[in-house]
């Protein structure tokens, strides 16, 4: 109903709104130009270090040893458990005409042939048999070392040695981050840190290329550093802060100076020359813009366009905020949409927007029916409706 009920003149307001034709200019504030008006007094910096302990934290690490049965070192047993199916061709034939034809496609994006294509499939079983087949010696392994008393974390070294299996230690790591040599999901971190010294054997881990197990080699407490360890960092980091405010201040300054002068009846280029600032040219964009490859980078397209929203021609926004220090943007004109232009888009434009009316519809029905039925949605999918 919401959809429909999306009047011709409604859609004409909407389309003329989000397709005017902005120019615009703006003037960086960037903390780079500003770094080396920066003075770094020891003890402005060490209280920079002080009020920012956290972030200088080092945090908790564990240092583990494993066990790694790899996948590729049971692909002669999956090739064998493959070959023992007498019916993998039907199985093969069967798994292509679920799939479809278009499911498989070379590097060029082609359909691949039907015989490529169960190749495909074919080493697809293979992978995942070589997967299942780890995991089996992994867990044979595992409940090995289950009876082993008394528990201690040799166990793991003991029994790796009666099985000619090798033992690594990894380098401490924390749980955020990981161990950088290998290649394993988070679940990897946190069984290392879930180990204690009366629980210190993992069972077993499912990484991206092996299957592991873990025996715990001891823990590295968190610590705050001394400010002489991290010292070179908290100065970088002291000297691009202090950089972005100056971006900042000279930004406010700017604004009042702009708006003195474009009171005044000054030009905005006069204004931008007397302050010894140069604007940047952006190209034409309306609300509606999503891609435009000639824009300057140094320029956030998301906030001119949201302050430009508001701007009249011929006028200046308030300072914007951005990561590196701010932005002043000035509205030079604004180009409405010709009546040609509308008449040829409307009708495409005024279907789209009663289509989007009519999910917008669905959707706020369909939520408020969740609310009142207490349907048990799993997490995140009632923001799919």
């Amino acid at each position: 109903m919401a959809g429909e009920l999306v009047t011709p003149r409604e859609a004409e307001m909407h389309y003329r709104r989000q397709n005017e034709r902005l120019e615009a200019e703006a003037v960086v504030f960037s903390s780079s130009n500003y770094l080396a008006s920066v003075e770094l007094n020891p003890e402005a910096v060490a209280q920079f270090y002080t009020n920012r302990l956290a972030a200088y934290r080092i945090p908790e690490k564990v240092q583990v040893q494993f066990v790694r049965f790899e996948f590729t070192n049971y692909l002669a047993q999956a090739e064998a458990a493959l070959s023992r199916r007498t019916n993998l061709t039907a199985e093969l034939d069967a798994l292509y005409a679920q799939a479809g034809a278009n499911r498989f496609l070379d590097t060029n994006g082609q359909v691949l042939p039907p015989d490529a294509a169960k190749a495909r499939i074919r080493d697809d079983l293979l992978q995942n048999e070589s997967r299942m087949a780890a995991r089996r010696a992994a867990a044979t392994f595992g409940n090995e070392l289950e009876k082993m008393q008394p528990v201690q974390a040799e166990n793991l070294a003991t029994l790796a040695a009666q099985k000619e299996l090798a033992v690594t230690t990894l380098a401490p790591f924390s749980e955020m981050e990981g161990p950088r040599e290998l290649n394993v999901r988070p679940t990897f971190a946190r069984t290392a840190f879930a180990l204690t010294p009366q629980a210190p054997l993992s069972p077993p881990v499912v990484g991206e290329d092996a299957v592991y197990l873990l025996a715990l080699k001891g823990r590295i407490p968190s610590v705050v550093p001394p400010l002489e360890d991290v010292r070179e960092r908290v100065t970088e980091e002291f000297r691009r802060e202090q950089a972005r405010l100056l971006a900042r201040e000279a930004g406010t300054n700017f604004v009042t100076s702009l708006t003195n002068a474009l009171a005044a009846g000054q030009s905005f280029s006069d204004a931008c020359a007397a302050a010894n600032v140069t604007p940047i040219p952006l190209p034409k964009f309306s609300a509606s813009s999503r891609n435009l490859p000639d824009w300057d980078r140094r320029v956030n397209f998301e906030q001119v366009r949201a302050a430009s929203a508001g701007l009249q021609a011929g006028t200046a926004s308030n300072l914007l905020l951005t990561a590196d220090g701010a932005l002043v943007v000035y509205l030079k004109t604004r180009e409405p949409v010709t009546d040609a232009e509308l008449k040829d888009a409307l009708p495409t434009f005024l279907a789209d927007l009663r289509q989007e009316r009519q999910f917008e519809g669905f959707s706020d029905w369909f939520r408020h029916q969740i609310l009142e039925t207490r349907i048990d949605m799993p997490s995140g999918e009632e923001q799919n409706f």
